[in-house]
């Protein structure tokens, strides 16, 4: 269990914490919130608490490398935002984010203050809507060594591990799942939201790659993967990112090919447009203004049933409307026999020769530790769909060596941009992320209407200034939009990296000229929300926070920026077993079959070759239907 903030560190909060909410937050306040937000800390996982604890030191240190020379919780307000309004170089830029966003979340815990800043999480759509049920989905959390076997074991129960299982089970296979994290049930979808970010998100939802600038990157650990927390997007995968698979890879997927899998997809999760009742007024800003220049523009496609539009859609929806692999292919597959083993973290795949043979799995608790107990399944196949940082590492920990393996790591980075409008917009009301533009897609840029949940914090971050500068935004919150910016990369690569302790940290060099085309985006969102009525855009640049003019726009585009001045989050991490026909490049073969190995598949992001462009968990499900009838194909071929 982490150690109690220091008494430094505290002071650390309570300055930034006045210099971000002022007169909005009384002294007793702040000193109740500090102590929720210490509660908080301590039950997270070690490797979370360790790099919260790393942030607020780094942070308290900087001003002694400053002509203050005093440490940051030691200067009164007036000069501590003095100084942090004058850091610009972008290392130190990158601490100074990272611990406001920490700062925002400490204070927001608090529901009072939430409210009085005019943030009020009621859905769109009450009463005349039912809930969507549960499934009955069994999962079984081990609690001592055990031995199972199967025809097919799964790791991995996301996008693409369910959509194998299920395929499988229902094709007569006897199938097992192992899954890391536990199940989210109706009553953990009524905790707090930063309660849910902590149990069903990897390391508690502190988990960046390093690079210049370090990339927020959530993913997803729960049974059902990063469906259950992700914001539902769906699209299908585009023609052109297909046509460079086959050019690139020799990946023979074409267009007609994958057609009926999106079809059988989109049935099956009910994917369909945003409704008009739950778009809410952050997508009508985009809407509008993509109407008056004239650009292609639509409503978000998602999963989808009897949505309310509560707007914390990636924080688990707390009436099953977003329709995740809990609710789809999870209980298809068990319904057909196949078995969940949930807690259980895949240690190495058994492999004799060249033939897979089964998994071994450590057993975890309910605070996400080892407990001492292992899982061993034996399997006659064995599918790996850890994900694009898991999959790659958990092979090599089973002695498969490949030069590409844990390479080649594509992302999604991705900015906010926010507006202040005239009109209130109550961005945060309706989906999540609703609306999307299109028009540039060729282009790698896709513009997405999104606004995090205040109440979880790190919609704090993104906004520019300290002081009554930032506390003037907090007070405008009802009347600012926000769109996300995100750019599929053409220079930029990652690899993985393993730490002495054993933890996999993601390196990811952002090369220039994608920060380049990143700040196109931002310069296109500014465009949309000056059509739609928008009379200033705030980017969190140094130097360019506030944007009232086309000329400004112009001005923006033509500084050259340093890459770590961009505040990045990311998602999508893909490409690190990458398939392709060539064993000498590519670990997987176009079918979802390592290279050289038997009965050992991949069916998850890490063997998509390139960026999708697009939100990719339709291509994640289509790759994965492709994998299953592979398997079967053999399973069909080998036992006659």
């Amino acid at each position: 269990m982490m150690q109690s903030l220091t008494s430094a560190q505290k002071r650390e909060l309570a300055v930034l914490g006045e210099l971000l909410f002022g007169q909005q937050v009384s002294a007793r306040e702040a000193e109740r919130a500090l102590a929720r937000f210490e509660q908080w800390l301590a039950a997270l996982e070690p490797e979370a608490q360790r790099a919260l604890q790393v942030a607020l030191t780094v942070m308290n240190l900087l001003p002694l490398a400053s002509r203050h020379l005093r440490l940051l919780e030691q200067l009164p307000p007036h000069e501590a935002q003095r100084f942090l309004e004058r850091v610009r170089d972008p290392y130190r830029a990158m601490v100074v984010r990272v611990v406001k966003g920490l700062c925002g979340m400490a204070y927001l815990m608090d529901e009072a203050l939430v409210r009085r800043l005019g943030y009020s999480p009621q859905p769109m759509r009450d009463g005349d809507l039912p809930a969507t049920p549960m499934p009955p989905l069994q999962v079984v959390y081990p609690s001592g060594d055990g031995i199972d076997e199967a025809d097919v074991v799964v790791i991995g129960s996301g996008a693409g591990g369910a959509t194998v299982a299920m395929r499988l089970a229902e094709a007569g296979l006897r199938v097992i799942v192992l899954e890391e994290g536990e199940l989210a049930t109706p009553a953990d979808a009524q905790l707090p939201l930063y309660e849910r970010i902590r149990r069903f998100y990897r390391a508690s939802g502190f988990t960046f790659a390093a690079g210049v600038p370090p990339i927020y990157l959530p993913m997803g650990c729960t049974v059902g993967g990063t469906t259950v927390v992700n914001s539902g997007t769906c699209f299908r995968t585009p023609e052109f990112v297909l046509r460079q698979w086959q050019q690139q890879f020799g990946v023979p997927i074409t267009l007609s090919e994958a057609e009926p899998l999106f079809e059988r997809i989109e049935r099956d999760l009910n994917i369909q447009p945003v409704p008009e009742a739950v778009l809410g007024g952050n997508a009508q800003v985009m809407r509008r203004g993509a109407e008056r220049l004239g650009i292609r523009h639509a409503p978000l496609m998602r999963p989808q049933a009897h949505c309310r539009g509560t707007g914390v859609c990636a924080m688990v929806c707390p009436y099953n409307a977003k329709l995740d692999m809990r609710l789809t292919y999870l209980p298809r597959a068990q319904r057909a026999g196949a078995r969940l083993y949930g807690r259980c973290r895949a240690l190495r795949i058994l492999i004799e020769g060249t033939h897979a043979i089964g998994v071994e799995a450590q057993v975890l608790d309910a605070a996400k530790q080892p407990t001492g107990y292992l899982l061993q399944v034996r399997a006659r196949a064995v599918v790996v769909a850890a994900g694009a940082i898991y999959t790659p590492v958990l092979l090599r920990q089973s002695g498969v060596r490949h030069p590409h393996l844990g390479r080649h790591l594509h992302l999604h980075p991705s900015v906010g941009v926010f507006a202040e409008m005239d009109e209130p917009v109550e961005a945060w009301r309706g989906v999540m992320q609703s609306y999307g533009i299109t028009e540039w897609l060729e282009e790698g840029i896709l513009l997405e209407a999104t606004f995090p949940p205040l109440a979880v914090g790190y919609g704090v971050h993104p906004l520019p200034f300290w002081g009554e500068r930032h506390q003037h935004l907090l007070a405008r919150v009802p009347a600012l939009a926000g769109v996300g910016v995100l750019v599929a990369e053409r220079a930029s690569a990652g690899r993985l990296c393993r730490l002495p302790d054993g933890a996999i940290l993601p390196l990811y060099r952002f090369h220039s000229r994608d920060a380049q085309r990143l700040l196109l985006g931002i310069a296109r969102a500014a465009r949309v929300l000056f059509a739609a009525g928008a009379h200033t855009v705030y980017t969190d640049l140094p130097g360019a926070e506030c944007l009232h003019t086309e000329a400004d726009v112009e001005a923006m585009l033509n500084r050259r920026w340093h890459a770590g001045y961009l505040n990045l989050s990311a998602y999508h991490p893909a490409g690190t077993c990458r398939m392709g026909v060539s064993p000498d490049l590519c670990p997987v073969a176009p079918t979802g079959q390592l290279h050289r190995y038997e009965n050992l598949w991949v069916a998850d992001a890490s063997v998509l070759p390139t960026p999708t462009v697009v939100n990719p968990q339709v291509t994640i499900m289509m790759v994965a239907h492709r994998v299953a009838e592979q398997i079967l194909k053999r399973w069909r071929f080998t036992n006659g």
